[in-house]
Formats: structure tokens, sequence, C-alpha cells
């Protein structure tokens, strides 16, 4: 129980009070109204002196904005760990395994939208509808997979394959459809 020495509980001002719920009807809920509470002297899990000030509500362990409406306006600074702002600016750290951050979801290893999902813990980029050889995108360490590709500058390769046309080793082999070589050819043909 606290021992106020001075509390100003809408514009009327209490000393000395040993006991807060002789001063409230309920003392489960305290709103305060252009509040002042100073010096207080208090057991554990209530206020250790300091000062409140503004258009607040303690109730049930929640501390918050008088015009707390969930989802929508004021503040809201939960005894379970939660809190809820409308806007906030930190200065420092931001450490989370879960979230969402506009429009994007945060789990423990991706960081993904409606359209697109990017995976740590596999090594990829890829598009939400992606199905191998059938739509969308995925760019992992080991494959590119896309419709279409347009490249501003110099592919380099060990080997290259695409339909007909074949590059292993820096020897280019182009043929015609499914035609054969009656015989082996080498390099020094």
């Amino acid at each position: 129980m606290a021992t106020l020495q001075e509390l100003n509980l809408n514009n009327a001002l209490y000393r000395d009070t040993e006991n807060v719920s002789d001063i409230i009807d309920n003392p489960n809920q305290v709103s305060l109204t252009n509040t002042n509470l100073i010096s207080t002297e208090t057991q554990s899990e209530s206020l250790v002196s300091g000062e409140v000030n503004g258009n607040l509500i303690i109730s049930d362990g929640f501390l918050r904005s008088k015009n707390f409406i969930t989802g929508s306006t004021g503040w809201n600074i939960g005894a379970d760990g939660t809190v809820e702002f409308g806007n906030g600016i930190f200065r420092g750290s931001i450490t989370a395994t879960t979230g969402t951050v506009g429009g994007w979801n945060i789990d423990s290893t991706r960081l993904y939208s409606t359209n697109i999902d990017i995976d740590s813990a596999n090594e990829r980029i890829k598009s939400s509808d992606y199905s191998s050889g059938v739509s969308g995108f995925l760019i992992s360490k080991d494959l590119i997979e896309a419709t279409n590709i347009v490249v501003r500058g110099m592919i380099k390769t060990a080997n290259f394959q695409k339909g007909i046309i074949s590059a292993i080793g820096g020897s280019v082999l182009i043929s015609k459809g499914s035609d054969t070589l009656d015989e082996d050819m080498t390099s020094l043909d």
C-alpha cells in the first residue's frame, strides 16, 4: 500500500494519506486528470517516487492514456509487457523474433510479404507464386530461375547450355535440332 505525502487528484489536494482507496471510489482504477503525484513511498509493485502529470488511467496493471481505444487512439502499457502507441521514435536497437512492419511479416528466419519471400535459413529470395519450371522466380546460391532475363553486361561461366547451343570450357557447339555427329570430334577438328 502506498503512503502518499501529497496527491493532487482531480484538483483536490490530499496530504499524508495512508490508504489511497479511502479517497477513490474504485481502488482498482485510478483516473488522473490534471494530476501531480509527488514524493511517494511505496511497497513492492507500486509507484516509486516520482511525478505523474496528465490524463492517465491506471487500471488492473495497465497504464494508459485516457483516450485509449485498442487499434485506434491513445497509448497503452500493459503489465504483461505489451505496448501500443500511435507512433514512435526509438533511439537504439529493436529486437524481435516475429512481427509486422509496413506490410512485411517477420519471423526468426524470414522477411516476407504478399508477393516476395526473403528466406535466410534456405538462402533464397523467391516470389510467392514460385513453382519450378512453371511460374514466379527464385534466386538462390546455386540457381536463378525466371521467365526472362535481361543482362546489361557480360555473362561469364565455365559451362553454358541452352537448347541446341552449348558452350563447355570455352568451346562452342552449334547444332541443328536433334542432329547427331557421324563421328567424334576433338578440339583439333
